[in-house]
């Protein structure tokens, strides 16, 4: 199975946008996963051109979504979203233990089950320039 992509991400973004000193700021609703494709080793790659945007300041994660993936790991494990706003990646993580004992999280395994990473969606805040 291959990968998700940097152009299997889906972007969304709030038409109103803040301009502040030559800045932009965007509210944005990034979703992937579509159930066949699987979860790629450092995360999921976004990219600032998908944002519109050449770069990007500062950015950051305000809320995610993963009740769509009612059927499947992704909410019996309890699969948790992070923002590596570092090296501008989406993460995710499970519980270290399969039975969920309160033992850590753990990264979902690269190349793992396609059901893990199916429908996220992520509410990101971005700055930057155009």
């Amino acid at each position: 199975m291959a990968d998700i992509a940097a152009v299997d991400v889906s972007y969304f973004i709030d038409p109103r946008k803040l301009n502040v000193d030559g800045f932009r700021w965007h509210t944005c609703i990034v979703s992937f996963g579509d159930g066949a494709l699987t979860y790629p080793a450092g995360g999921v790659p976004l990219t600032s051109a998908n944002f519109g945007l050449t770069t990007i300041n500062k950015s950051w994660l305000e809320g995610y979504d993963m009740t769509a993936a009612t059927s499947g790991i992704a909410t019996a494990k309890g699969v948790i979203p992070f923002y590596d706003d570092k090296s501008f990646t989406v993460r995710l993580y499970k519980p270290a233990s399969a039975a969920g004992v309160s033992s850590g999280l753990v990264e979902v395994a690269a190349g793992g089950d396609a059901t893990m990473v199916s429908q996220v969606s992520l509410r990101l805040s971005v700055i930057g320039y155009k």
